[in-house]
């Protein structure tokens, strides 16, 4: 045999491997579209978990794990390829959006904080990105430099979100009337904002003022009845104005409509769990888990509702508060719950 011809049946050799890897991703992510556009997200998922193990830095695959885990209510699932989106993709900011959301809902307030001032480093203009940056800052020295941040911005002409941000951090420095001026600037922009009269009942809220902070919820119901954001606080408003019903038929209300909100599941579930309507609490929690298996608040409450049963289950309890433990960041609750379980056990 001649070199040449020896040297070209070895290159074409060697290259094989790397044809035959990168026409199965091709033709998985080809198989993983057409699922996820006929809205089989299991078999999308599973082929897209796949292109994952060929090709963990393959971007495609990531985004969509990301959006599949997101719409499931699934953040500690979600968080890893949203992590690998921003690596690959440092410029996507609904991918870094989404990611600071669930920062912030995991109590991480510094990162979220980081990556709000990241996307707005991008988009200056971004209203989520304001909204993220006032609710995760916390320290003094952190809202004196988010407010003179988006002070040194210009806003668009009609942007009640960055007014809303302004309000946030203004009433958490106790400048009452300055934040009162940014709520009305927000609702003389829209004033059939939904989003503009929950940023006002929860201001009146945090005022101890509840019967207007009852009217603004109530205004904010009407204009967005679908909004999730709304029922938990106004049920919880109800709660302190001691009309547990009027809380319950909130609650029961929204669910009417949207049965598949786990936050607001788990808020009627906690009712029951207060009233020692233990059963009731517990099929929520079992709905809840089936659909979102790893959201942490469901497991806390399922794991408080194990310490409560009857006859008592304190091994099983510390068992899963140990689980829990392991699987999320250290949290005061979780903690408390382990050792609310040893105390059970004995030790």
């Amino acid at each position: 045999m001649k070199p040449s011809s020896f040297l070209l049946i070895l290159s074409l050799f060697l290259t094989l491997p790397a044809c035959s890897k990168k026409s199965k991703i091709a033709s998985l992510t080809k198989r993983a579209d057409q699922s996820a556009l006929t809205k089989n997200d299991a078999s999308a998922e599973l082929d897209y978990l796949k292109i994952r193990q060929l090709d963990p830095a393959n971007l495609h695959a990531n985004e969509r794990l990301a959006t599949i885990y997101s719409a499931r209510s699934q953040p500690q699932l979600a968080f890893p390829y949203l992590l690998a989106v921003r690596s690959l993709n440092p410029s996507n900011i609904p991918n870094r959006l989404q990611l600071a959301a669930i920062l912030l809902a995991a109590g991480r307030l510094p990162d979220a904080r980081t990556e709000a001032l990241a996307i707005l480093a991008l988009d200056p203009q971004n209203p989520d990105a304001s909204l993220l940056l006032a609710d995760s800052s916390t320290s003094a020295k952190d809202l004196d430099d988010s407010l003179a941040f988006l002070r040194a911005i210009s806003p668009p002409p009609s942007s009640i979100s960055y007014h809303l941000a302004l309000a946030n951090l203004l009433t958490r420095q106790k400048n009452l009337p300055d934040a009162q001026a940014e709520l009305a600037t927000a609702l003389a922009l829209d004033p059939s904002s939904s989003q503009v009269y929950l940023a006002t009942a929860l201001f009146h809220l945090s005022q101890n003022q509840l019967p207007l902070a009852d009217l603004a919820f109530q205004k904010a119901t009407t204009l967005s009845p679908l909004n999730p954001a709304i029922p938990v606080p106004h049920s919880n408003l109800k709660l302190l104005l001691r009309a547990p019903k009027d809380a319950r038929s909130i609650l029961s209300q929204f669910l009417e409509k949207q049965p598949d909100s786990p936050t607001v599941s788990l808020a009627l579930a906690e009712l029951d769990f207060s009233e020692k309507q233990f059963p009731a609490a517990s099929t929520i929690v079992d709905s809840v888990l089936a659909n979102s298996p790893q959201l942490s608040p469901a497991r806390l409450l399922h794991l408080r509702l194990t310490l409560a049963a009857s006859p008592p289950a304190p091994a099983a309890a510390l068992k899963e508060a140990l689980a829990l433990q392991a699987a999320f960041p250290p949290a005061i609750e979780i903690n408390l719950q382990v050792a609310h379980a040893r105390e059970r056990l004995g030790g």
